[in-house]
């Protein structure tokens, strides 16, 4: 493992550099879709800054975003991509990684 690799690839990746970003793919790596609404108040973000966090990642195919038709009303869905899904797998395995090394690292 390099690890000077994993952790520029963590400090220099747009996606991991916003704590955002990077909470919603992991809360849809688990449960692979949500609507705009349901995500809007879990995140309690402004409308307009969820909206500017799914553009990004949207536009990163990191997930989908479709308004689709229901019973009740026309309804926007977020999904993960396998883009995403990868994103995150690798997060998961730097963090792992770095989470190793500090268990075995003598104290200073």
């Amino acid at each position: 493992m390099n690890d000077d690799r994993d952790f520029n690839e963590i400090v220099g990746d747009d996606l991991y550099s916003s704590g955002i970003r990077t909470g919603i793919l992991i809360g849809l790596y688990g449960i692979n879709k949500i609507t705009f609404t349901e995500l809007l108040v879990s995140t309690g973000l402004p409308k307009s800054s969820l909206y500017s966090h799914l553009k990004f990642l949207n536009e990163m195919k990191y997930v989908t975003v479709k308004t689709e038709l229901t019973l009740r009303r026309p309804m926007t869905f977020i999904r993960i991509t396998e883009t995403g899904k990868e994103k995150v797998r690798n997060y998961f395995v730097i963090i792992e990684k770095y989470r190793r090394n500090k268990e075995t690292e003598p104290d200073r």
